[in-house]
């Protein structure tokens, strides 16, 4: 539960597999409902505020449309209207939730457990191990801030991204050529 200056967050999953946040006002009437996620098992566990007015919550889905094949972490920023800005899916080889998460500074410390032995988590030492990430909020939002553009000259091929908060690079290929080559990198 988080308390803002007008209402109450609760977060859960509800019946039908999604993530759920619950807006109660200051007298513990319903107010609204958001069910977020990729409707496959998908929970809420923790939610608090950032010093932008965003919200960041910690999570776990077992969606299929995430890059690992079984329960994976879940963090998402979201705006003030509850609408996800940005989320990121972390996990490896079994399955992972993160419970809770806290405001240090402007970084975010999570806190879960982990299954795996691969991916983004390595070294198992038993059935279930505690998992513990720090991870600041540019580098959640970056990911739904990617601008990609390609251009095609013939036989060369330059493709340039963006990342918010991150760096600004081009590539360039030949088509028939194997590797990359970076050509530009600035910060932005």
């Amino acid at each position: 539960v988080l308390e803002t200056n007008t209402n109450y967050l609760v977060v859960g999953s509800n019946a039908f597999g999604g993530g759920w946040i619950v807006t109660l006002d200051k007298q513990g009437n319903f107010q609204s409902e958001k069910i977020l996620g990729l409707g496959n098992d998908d929970a809420i566990f923790d939610i608090v505020a950032t010093n932008q007015g965003d919200y960041i919550f910690s999570g776990t889905t077992r969606s299929n449309d995430t890059l690992h094949f079984s329960w994976d972490a879940w963090i998402a920023v979201l705006d003030t209207s509850l609408n996800i800005k940005s989320q990121r899916f972390f996990g490896g080889s079994d399955d992972e939730m993160l419970f809770s998460v806290i405001k240090a500074n402007n970084d975010f410390v999570f806190t879960g457990n982990t299954y795996s032995i691969a991916g983004d988590c390595t070294g198992n030492h038993g059935a279930s191990d505690v998992w513990v990430m720090k991870v600041s909020i540019a580098s959640v939002l970056a990911i739904n801030d990617l601008h990609l553009k390609a251009l095609i000259h013939g036989s060369l091929i330059t493709t340039t991204w963006i990342a918010s908060g991150a760096e600004y690079f081009e590539l360039e290929k030949i088509t028939y050529a194997i590797n990359w080559q970076k050509i530009h990198t600035t910060a932005s």
